[in-house]
């Protein structure tokens, strides 16, 4: 069961068709996906089914690796674009 009283760091990658996702910082799985419906006409929705709150929403132009991950999420501060 989830806190919600607690700060929660999530990930989704997608490499091809393949969907992953990580829960503070740990992998939790993949699943292979076909016909997405993602694509440069297509309009995505971030938590649209969800009461909490979002803060620090990035999106990458390539898929981040296990390491990269990790280390957002032991950082403790976030995406730093600075870095």
């Amino acid at each position: 069961m989830i806190n919600s009283s607690q700060w929660h760091h999530y990930v989704v990658t997608l490499n091809g068709t393949k969907v992953s996702a990580y829960f503070d910082g740990d992998y939790k799985g993949s699943v292979t996906r076909y016909n997405l419906g993602w694509g440069t006409a297509t309009k995505t929705y971030i938590g649209q089914s969800n009461d909490g709150l979002y803060d620090d929403i990035v999106v990458y132009d390539r898929v981040l690796v296990d390491s990269e991950i990790s280390e957002l999420y032991n950082s403790g501060t976030g995406f730093n674009p600075l870095s």
